[in-house]
């Protein structure tokens, strides 16, 4: 990579882990993989299709386009847990430890495709290596990503689903581009199932409490994915709720790969 790729993946750390900075080449139809701008490949992932294991290698990192992935912790029996969503703009894949992956990674896209750039972990590693600045502001990104981690284990320590899901709609409101859905609209990338593995709830639990916020005017569901948020205040009253302790729950088992999404 030359210096001007290493100048724009460091201001992009800087921005909050973010490399929306650097040119992209877009993926060719058909092609899983295509050359991407600054080194690496395009990668373009149908919905349920794994990017990597839990177990394997870390010999990658990656930058979100468009979709999304879940990371998910998968037990023996079956069960999962989806830990967290990665965005368009998002950049993921740098916290393994020991160069081993500890989270399995998947296109959760319920529509279209996911599409990813991957790039190699050596290069990166050796980019901070020789520039201590740039290794900072990895660094900083990385301390950004716990403090996301540890507000998601407060949200996980609420009792109320309708804490969890308030909660989880303002995350996307704000990381989310906007859509048709109007002012204070957005699109939900993933399935109603992949919002419950996340929130540690069941799909009938989360459709339900999205029609009773819609019910109270919290919120309208112009679309299948669709959300708008209509009273702000309302809703970060919830979601802002003060944690009360509870009992841990158990993971979901998984979906079943193309299982259709509950209608609202």
């Amino acid at each position: 990579m030359d210096g001007e790729g290493m100048r724009e993946m460091a201001a992009g750390a800087a921005a909050g882990g973010r490399f929306s900075g650097m040119p992209l080449m877009a993926v060719r139809p058909g092609s899983a993989a295509a050359p991407a701008a600054g080194g690496g490949s395009t990668l373009s992932l149908t919905a349920g299709e794994t990017l990597y294991a839990e177990g394997e290698p870390a010999e990658h990192w990656y930058e979100v386009v468009a979709g999304a992935v879940r990371a998910c912790k998968l037990t023996p029996d079956g069960r999962r847990q989806v830990v967290e969503f990665h965005l368009p703009g998002d950049v993921f894949g740098l916290d393994e430890v020991d160069g081993v992956r500890g989270l399995t990674a998947e296109a959760a896209a319920a529509e279209g495709r996911t599409v990813v750039i991957r790039r190699c972990r050596r290069r990166l590693e050796s980019m901070a290596e020789a520039d201590p600045r740039f290794a900072r502001r990895l660094h900083e990104m990385a301390l950004r990503r716990l403090a996301r981690a540890h507000a998601r284990l407060v949200l996980l320590g609420r009792n109320g689903a309708v804490e969890r899901v308030a909660a989880f709609l303002l995350e996307m409101e704000a990381r989310m581009p906007r859509s048709d859905a109007g002012p204070g609209g957005f699109c939900l990338p993933m399935t109603r199932e992949d919002v419950a593995d996340h929130l540690a709830l069941t799909t009938e639990t989360v459709s339900r409490t999205l029609q009773m916020l819609r019910r109270r005017g919290a919120i309208a569901l112009p679309g299948l994915r669709l959300v708008r948020i209509l009273d702000r205040r309302a809703l970060q009253g919830l979601g802002e709720a003060a944690p009360m302790p509870a009992a841990p729950l158990p993971m979901r088992g998984a979906s079943a790969p193309g299982r259709r999404l509950l209608a609202a």
